[in-house]
């Protein structure tokens, strides 16, 4: 077996969190062979200290282990939360995340203790023989000079875009959120993450600082305990910018721990988008310390089992339904679905009128190209007779309006296929039910929106809503077939305009009336939900409003108490008390056989003070 390329484990305690827990090569490793690394000591203090590779030589199998220059050591009050990620930022300063000191909500609060290291991100310029200085502009000073970023639990990964500089921060949680935070590059000022007064988006009601306050600046991504997923203790990962996964590209990359799983998502610097599940929770690469990147931006994923993973393409992307024309592709609309006129890159076969497929509002691509002919068109269209070599659309109009149907610039670039339109209405499935609306065959002046085109072609007419129309797209001559695009305009799209006679979103009629308001809302509201106004129910003698308070009487609210009892039809012997107020309500369910001679309900009532004795027997439907 190899050596090590350098042993430390006669300084380095090892138990619990503690252990060799950071390394980072200096931006000039090359020249100079220099990497640093984080430690946790035999008293279990962090150590900070250089190294470098055996003469100098990045090239050499080992490090000289007797070249290490110690930097910084901070005295840690428990074993847990040291922190310990070492990364070199795009200014060429060494950041060392350190944690809150360990044991449980940072009992001393040393997150917000503007006298102490622990819970802070520190910034060091290590170009300064022997050891460092605090780099230049560090907001922490004159308190504390070294330090950049407080609020933090235990930031055990960190990871700057090697292609923005941005950083992001995996800051692990207590016992409610995991967090990710977000520093866009160029930032300045003392960021204050929150804790411990936040965990995550969280207020915890410890002291330190103010929950919600305008000071702090809140995670990008958030993972909550008890989700179903294991989380419970978030690893931090990287940016993907690598070259062989292209289209991950600004994606990053993090974990959890106790979950197994690996996430991503891109982030814009106002939202998070594209979130995606790499490795479902319980996956197969288990106990995810870290993450890494080569030189040419790979990524790798370090389980503490003891292996590094690559993570790669288990299968080329799909290129259909990217949006792009690539190679054998005859179309592409930017998704997979049917219906459309382009399915799996290819348009849609609808030769045939029984064929027809489903279009709706917008601009679709179309292909006449070896299609047949069915036959002629319409005596009446002006053109010869014939619309040849044509496909066939259904368009069920989803609101009334003027249909406008347009033959665009074609694709590919000729503009001289000839075609010709025409519009029918039909019942949806009978081509035999069709029936001529309008036709056309070259309009100059209005095809395309009103783009020139002396062979392109429009038709319009009117549509109601919910019927179904036939769009026959076809040549001039029998020599005519060709590609292009179909403009598809509802003047009435989109729908949920009131008044057009069909109930659509967010209406409750249509059109207005007598119980339809002019905003097609019920004036009386719907109580029993069977989608007609409560006055045109009482007024048509569906419900009855025995009591006049223009509410349905199966809506009316029952004073006092009420129970119900559903049974078989034997007695409900129970007591029923008197509140002596507002009196007593009990329901009585029973199977309901279709006759009401099949109803027998007895009542047997013990009346135990003086006084009138009220009883009311009602039932719900009247027959």
């Amino acid at each position: 077996m190899q050596p090590p390329y350098l042993n430390l484990s006669g300084i380095v305690s090892s138990s619990g969190e503690r252990g060799l827990l950071g390394l980072a090569f200096h931006p000039n490793w090359l020249s100079n062979g220099y990497f640093y690394v984080n430690y946790t000591n035999t008293a279990g203090n962090t150590v900070i200290a250089r190294y470098q590779a055996t003469g100098g030589n990045p090239a050499a199998a080992t490090a000289n282990s007797a070249s290490g220059v110690l930097l910084k050591t901070i005295t840690q009050p428990f074993a847990n939360h040291n922190g310990g990620c070492l990364q070199f930022g795009p200014d060429g300063m060494l950041y060392c995340g350190m944690g809150d000191g360990g044991s449980a909500n940072d009992p001393s609060g040393n997150s917000q203790n503007d006298s102490s290291l622990l819970g802070k991100m520190m910034r060091l310029d290590v170009d300064n023989p022997p050891t460092y200085v605090p780099a230049s502009g560090n907001p922490g000073a004159p308190n504390l000079p070294e330090v950049i970023f407080k609020g933090l639990r235990n930031p055990w990964r960190f990871s700057f875009d090697r292609l923005t500089g941005d950083l992001y921060i995996g800051d692990v949680g207590q016992d409610a959120q995991e967090e990710i935070d977000f520093v866009a590059a160029g930032s300045t000022g003392l960021k204050n993450f929150g804790w411990r007064c936040m965990e995550g988006t969280a207020c915890t009601g410890f002291s330190g600082c103010t929950c919600n306050a305008g000071t702090l600046t809140l995670p990008i991504v958030i993972e909550t305990h008890g989700d179903g997923e294991g989380t419970g203790s978030l690893t931090g990962g990287y940016v993907y910018r690598g070259c062989d996964l292209p289209w991950l590209s600004g994606a990053y990359f993090y974990a959890d721990y106790l979950g197994d799983y690996v996430k991503r998502f891109r982030y814009d610097g106002v939202s998070v988008s594209d979130t995606q599940i790499v490795q479902a929770p319980g996956g197969a690469v288990g106990g995810i310390v870290s993450f890494g990147e080569d030189a040419d931006g790979e990524m790798y994923v370090v389980s503490i089992l003891g292996t590094v993973y690559k993570i790669v393409c288990e299968a080329p992307p799909e290129l259909c339904g990217n949006g792009n024309l690539d190679p054998g592709e005859q179309c592409d609309d930017g998704n997979n679905e049917s219906g459309d006129g382009c399915f799996e890159c290819q348009f849609e076969n609808n030769d045939a009128c029984a064929d027809a497929s489903p279009i709706v509002d917008g601009v679709h691509p179309f292909s006449t190209v070896g299609m047949t002919t069915d036959g002629t068109a319409e005596a009446g269209c002006q053109f010869d007779g014939n619309t040849y070599n044509d496909i066939w659309f259904d368009y069920h109009a989803p609101c009334s309006g003027i249909l406008t149907v347009s033959t665009c610039e074609q694709l590919g670039g000729s503009a001289a296929y000839d075609t010709d339109l025409v519009l029918y209405s039909w019942d949806g499935s009978n081509c035999a039910s069709r029936a001529l609306i309008s036709c056309n065959d070259d309009d100059p002046v209005n095809a395309c929106g009103q783009a020139a085109g002396g062979y392109h072609s429009t038709v319009t007419g009117s549509v109601t809503a919910g019927l179904h129309y036939l769009i026959r797209v076809g040549g001039y001559s029998s020599a005519d077939s060709g590609t292009g695009n179909l403009l598809v305009d509802n003047s009435g799209f989109p729908c949920g305009v009131c008044g057009n006679g069909t109930v659509e979103g967010g209406e409750d009629c249509d059109p207005p009336g007598p119980f339809c308001n002019s905003s097609c809302q019920f004036p009386n509201g719907d109580c029993n939900n069977n989608n007609i106004d409560d006055g045109a129910d009482i007024a048509s003698g569906t419900s009855f409003d025995c009591n006049d308070n223009g509410t349905p009487d199966e809506c009316d609210p029952v004073a006092g108490q009420t129970k119900e009892y559903v049974g078989s039809g034997a007695g409900y012997p129970a007591a029923i008390p008197d509140n002596n107020t507002a009196g007593v309500s009990r329901t009585i369910t029973v199977p309901d056989s279709g006759s009401i001679t099949d109803l027998n309900v007895s009542l047997n009532i013990t009346h135990t003070w003086n006084g009138d004795l009220i009883v009311t027997l009602t039932h719900a439907t009247r027959r």
